[in-house]
């Protein structure tokens, strides 16, 4: 009989800090695996990485989506999207403002652990383009509440570059 490998995302978070080593440090430090990468990389001001802890039998069930919100206003800390209920995915600060401090729109993620026709995601990766992405890869997408649509920008034209967040699934 063969086995299944099975290890999706269960838990995700970010931390902020001077640098981008002590955002790595922090996350290690509250047992979470980062994802390579600045996500604030052009805002300015602090750095700010992506944590995530894969499936164990302590930490929940299987993250299948996630959303961004770019906002000018601060955002609820549940929302509904096409049937399905997403959290907003918070640092240990209790803070869902990815970029707090540091840009004129906020920032905010959320994830849900609803079926919503997606599988599980297994990983995440962060990579930044001088242009728009073209690759057929699924990336985060803008939720109906962001300002933007589609895919979600995390650079949201502070800059000339363009920042995804690619996700992998089961």
């Amino acid at each position: 009989m063969s086995s299944v490998i099975y290890n999706p995302i269960t838990s995700i978070s970010f931390r902020i800090g001077d640098d981008i080593d002590t955002c790595y440090n922090k996350l290690m430090d509250d047992g979470y695996d980062y994802i390579e990468g600045d996500i604030r990389w052009t805002c300015g001001g602090k750095f700010c990485a992506i944590g995530i802890k894969n499936f164990s039998r302590f930490n929940g069930p299987p993250i299948t989506n996630i959303i961004g919100t770019i906002s000018k206003v601060r955002e609820p800390n549940e929302i509904t999207q096409d049937g399905c209920r997403y959290k907003m995915i918070i640092d240990n600060e209790m803070n869902g403002d990815i970029n707090r401090g540091s840009c004129q729109a906020y920032l905010y993620l959320y994830y849900t652990t609803d079926y919503c026709n997606k599988s599980p995601i297994k990983d995440l990766i962060y990579a930044t383009y001088k242009h728009k992405k073209s690759s057929n890869q699924e990336v985060v997408q803008n939720s109906e509440r962001s300002e933007k649509k589609f895919d979600l920008d995390l650079c949201a034209g502070l800059s000339e570059n363009y920042g995804y967040i690619y996700i992998i699934r089961l």
